[in-house]
């Protein structure tokens, strides 16, 4: 039951290293999610500065891309009720009529700096089939390339709102409206839309890029992300997607009247970059806490448990009676030496006791034994006399030398050394002595064997 009990209880190391190892680990996850917490308010606040910026711009070109809509129907309603002089087959008169419509295309393309071209498609009937007029950041090749895609457009099913293609492995944004057998739209090139957002973005290292409505990726100016990602997910806002090994932070803003998307994706090293400081002081002080650690745990192996264990040792000892042993004293704390001290003090002082009451009642003892072995002698020899001088009455002259020899031998016994040993044989005697002694004291009624 005790052993159970024993069991049961808790160690003090034990105790002390628990509290040492719980502390430590609580702080640094302590450490840990601060430095994670403050990850996280910086992603969040890098998503929404990156937030901030997208909305600005797309606030503006939505206004743009609105204003360019209602510039390019009120030129489509201008047409359409110019229909039959479109018609005009006569060279002179056409060329004048297309000097007309491209002013008019002109003018609205003037008013409307995010559009880089505007053209006019007639697919059947005589007349004018196509025209366009454009801004100088569009080149002959590219003229020709609109005026094919043009020309290549499903036109039983035009969408009524911005749409990317691709010409000439670029991306454009279109925009188309149908009059009457006439069909009348505008451009604007992907990379001129990102040019401009670029001014809006002032962090170092942000990629920037077009997605139409499925997310699919059309411009940006980070290619190799590009490659990777190909579709920016809008499923989450402020996502961390890894790109060739990179973390980046996806935020992303979509264009109402456009119906496209703008993503900004972030480095994440970029956002973190002044973290980073942070986190090596962080594992600095990890490794700090540990090495403290250590160096606790053996700082109070050293203080308190080694003292313990010798004390109890040495304890133990005593119990067993060991008093002899005495602590060393050197090499711990003062506390714990005066402890030891007075320790083997009292033990000195113990022994000593033991010492003095031991040979006080070996005194005792022998004080005892020498008075009751007076008390014996005199009574003894008190009682052999009278049984000379009995044995004297009645002149029996041979008991009487037996009974003085028996008393000689007995007596000289008696009169031994204390510390002389005595063998069987001299004992025996003693006996034999005493024996005889009591047989001539009580003829007939005392008898022995050995």
């Amino acid at each position: 039951m005790r052993g159970k009990r024993e069991q049961s209880r808790w160690s003090i190391r034990n105790l002390w290293k628990g509290f040492y190892l719980i502390t430590m680990v609580v702080v640094i996850s302590v450490l840990i999610a601060a430095f994670m917490l403050s990850n996280r308010a910086l992603q969040l606040e890098a998503a929404q500065n990156s937030r901030t910026m997208l909305d600005g711009y797309i606030s503006q070109l939505d206004q743009q891309l609105i204003f360019a809509e209602s510039q390019l129907y009120q030129l489509a309603v201008v047409m359409a009720d110019n229909q039959e002089l479109i018609r005009i087959t006569e060279p002179n008169e056409q060329y004048f009529l297309r000097r007309q419509m491209k002013e008019n295309m002109q003018e609205v393309l003037a008013v409307n700096q995010v559009v880089n071209g505007i053209w006019y498609y007639r697919p059947k009937g005589p007349g004018i089939t196509y025209l366009e007029t454009s801004s100088n950041l569009t080149d002959y090749a590219e003229a020709v390339g609109i005026k094919k895609s043009v020309e290549s457009l499903n036109l039983e099913s035009i969408p009524s709102e911005w749409f990317f293609r691709e010409i000439r492995g670029k991306e454009y944004l279109f925009r188309m409206m149908r009059r009457n057998d006439s069909y009348l739209g505008m451009w604007i090139q992907a990379d001129v839309i990102l040019d401009t957002l670029t001014n809006f973005n002032t962090e170092e290292g942000n990629a920037l890029f077009l997605c139409d409505q499925s997310g699919k990726l059309v411009e940006g100016n980070d290619n190799s992300i590009m490659e990777e990602m190909r579709v920016i997910s809008r499923e989450e806002e402020n996502q961390v997607q890894t790109v060739n090994g990179e973390k980046y932070i996806q935020v992303s803003a979509q264009s109402d009247p456009g119906k496209f998307w703008v993503a900004s994706v972030i480095p994440m090293k970029t956002v973190l970059k002044n973290v980073s400081i942070v986190k090596s002081l962080m594992y600095a002080l990890v490794v700090l806490l540990v090495i403290l650690f250590a160096g606790s745990i053996l700082l109070t192996e050293q203080l308190f448990y080694k003292p313990f264990r010798i004390l109890l040792g040495h304890i133990g000892r005593m119990r067993t009676g060991d008093l002899n042993t005495h602590i060393q004293e050197t090499g711990n704390s003062r506390e714990f030496v005066e402890i030891f001290v007075n320790i083997n003090r009292m033990q000195d002082d113990i022994r000593k006791l033991k010492i003095d009451n031991y040979e006080r009642q070996i005194q005792e003892e022998k004080t005892k034994r020498q008075f009751l072995q007076m008390q014996i002698k005199s009574h003894f020899f008190m009682n052999c006399l009278n049984i000379i001088y009995s044995l004297a009455e009645l002149q029996n002259y041979s008991l009487i030398q037996k009974m003085d020899m028996c008393m000689v031998n007995y007596l000289r016994y008696l009169a031994r050394k204390e510390d002389e040993p005595v063998n069987i044989e001299q004992e025996l005697e003693h006996i034999r002595n005493y024996m005889e002694i009591q047989e001539l004291r009580y003829p007939d009624r005392f008898s022995y064997e050995i």
